[in-house]
């Protein structure tokens, strides 16, 4: 791993210092769920199996080809070592966000897989999974209140400029498969509520656009997308809901996941679909950007996991690096 990466833990946990920590609101004796300024405030959120239990506990293996998220872990960020349990089944474009308490890991729901298992859930929702140990893993789900459409695409949660949560993903009403969607592709953000995540608009539109990734350099707003399935592109936005396009384009590599650092922020994305290592890109505050080669020389996940590590993710727990991938296994 390039070494740089080393310093993207003092940026989040800095923001996240910056987070109230009291409920928001009072459930009194309504029987509502009770508001709260940060969602892992709910009660046993690190432990509750969740919606997605059937995905995690015991999971059941349908016929056909899936996904698994997988996870390796590392003591130095150099040295990694693959761990052999199954943490999830039917799961994909992944996103990191890292908290003091624990990592929580959105991503997009295997419509196919779901079935297979008799599983029905909501496409208009935020799906996670959520672990303060990386021994006990729980689940989440969050509405998302005013939705435009009926599916969000690649979800995530990031930090925004004053340290609070926010929510991003693609949103499509499209039937099939989102990424070859014609025309404009909106990156819809969310607002947490103290309930749920509430639309506020599209950040940013352009044709072909899936997978974003937010992160805050020196007070402006860096939005990263795959555009055409082909390359990563970039947008940036003062206020940090008004994005525009930059001059950015990584060709080649796709499902970007980026990081600050201290003075720059770090881009890791799969390369042909995930069957090569991840690469780094490093970009700069005014813009520039320089290739940083790969990740890891070899993969350490063995062949029968699968045959490729998509949407990589990265970060640290308790002072442990934590590598989490989506492998594609044939069926």
């Amino acid at each position: 791993m390039h070494t740089s990466g080393m310093w993207f833990l003092l940026a989040c946990t800095a923001a996240e210092e910056s987070l109230p920590k009291e409920s928001v609101a009072d459930s009194g004796d309504s029987g509502e769920v009770p508001a709260t300024a940060t969602p892992w405030e709910e009660a046993d959120f690190w432990t509750d199996p969740g919606p997605l239990q059937p995905l995690m506990v015991d999971p059941q293996d349908p016929p056909g080809p899936e996904w698994e998220v997988r996870i390796a872990t590392s003591d130095d960020g150099q040295t990694w070592v693959a761990e052999d349990r199954l943490i999830a089944r039917g799961m994909s474009s992944l996103h990191l966000l890292i908290t003091n308490e624990g990592l929580i890991i959105n991503g997009v729901l295997d419509r196919r897989h779901l079935e297979g298992i008799g599983l029905d859930l909501p496409s208009d929702a935020l799906y996670a999974i959520v672990t303060a140990d990386l021994e006990t893993w729980g689940s989440h789900s969050w509405p998302i209140d005013g939705a435009s459409y009926t599916q969000s695409i690649d979800p995530l949660l990031y930090w925004n400029a004053e340290g609070q949560v926010e929510a991003a993903w693609f949103g499509t009403s499209a039937d099939g498969d989102p990424a070859q969607q014609p025309g404009p592709h909106p990156i819809m953000g969310g607002i947490w509520d103290g309930r749920a995540f509430v639309e506020d608009g599209p950040l940013w539109e352009e044709d072909g656009l899936a997978d974003p990734s937010i992160c805050v350099l020196d007070g402006k707003t860096w939005l990263f997308a795959t555009q055409d399935a082909s390359r990563v592109v970039a947008a940036t936005a003062g206020d940090g809901r008004s994005f525009e396009a930059t001059e950015l384009a990584w060709g080649g590599p796709t499902v970007p996941f980026c990081w600050e650092e201290v003075d720059h922020l770090m881009v890791l994305a799969q390369t042909t679909g995930g069957a090569q290592p991840p690469e780094l890109l490093r970009v700069n505050a005014d813009g520039s950007s320089e290739a940083q080669g790969q990740f890891w020389d070899r993969s350490p996940f063995p062949p029968e996991f699968g045959n490729s590590c998509t949407s990589p993710v990265v970060g640290q727990l308790d002072g442990l690096w934590v590598f989490a991938c989506a492998m594609s296994r044939p069926g």
